[in-house]
């Protein structure tokens, strides 16, 4: 059965289960999310200190395509009209994420901030 995030309740109260007996746990939103699925987060980045970048680009690159293969960082994109990132990432909680982005050099070196939203596809 292929169910909607958000039907999840919906769908197990008809076979008479909580979502939790199913293995489902509530987002930080309160969206039900099934047992080991990571929650997806819209992040976009202000770079506070664009003359620095290139100190760290190369690093950063590496660090950026290891996430990418660890599957925490789905999809990001450069602005072209301005300084900033957006991007897509995916892991268990917020606080998981963001330990995970800290790896990144413009971030820890705080050249880079980042703002996080949960979302859930349509």
């Amino acid at each position: 059965m292929h169910v909607l995030l958000t039907e999840l309740p919906k769908a197990t109260a008809m076979v008479g289960l909580p979502p939790t007996e199913l293995g489902a746990s509530r987002t930080t939103t309160g969206i039900w999310s099934p047992k080991g699925h990571a929650v997806q987060f819209l992040a976009t980045a202000t770079i506070t200190k664009p003359e620095q970048l290139v100190h760290y680009a190369e690093l950063e690159t590496a660090v950026l395509n290891q996430l990418r293969a660890e599957g925490t960082v789905t999809s990001a994109y450069r602005y072209t009209a301005k300084h900033g990132v957006v991007g897509i990432f995916q892991h268990d909680s917020l606080a998981s994420l963001k330990a995970e982005i800290e790896r990144l050099p413009f971030v820890s070196e705080h050249l880079m901030t980042f703002a996080y939203d949960e979302i859930v596809e349509l």
